[in-house]
């Protein structure tokens, strides 16, 4: 299995998570790393023609995670 500890250092970086099975996107500050998932607050929801807002923070399993995005100079 690989390291992937410089994960935890896109803290509070604006990322992209695309989600494994084709699911939806999710975009947010990543605000924590953990061994098990990550967890992102200001999230959306990507959708074709719109983006939803999901209210609080929002867990994502990392088993569920095929890859993931930095937004360079976004809040």
């Amino acid at each position: 299995m690989h390291d992937a500890s410089w994960i935890a250092g896109l803290t509070h970086e604006t990322v992209i998570v695309h989600l494994k099975g084709g699911s939806h996107s999710l975009k947010g500050v990543l605000a924590a790393v953990h061994a098990d998932c990550l967890l992102l607050r200001d999230a959306v929801v990507l959708e074709p023609d719109s983006q939803v807002i999901l209210d609080g923070c929002v867990v994502i399993p990392r088993p569920n995670v095929d890859f993931m995005q930095t937004i360079r100079g976004e809040a």
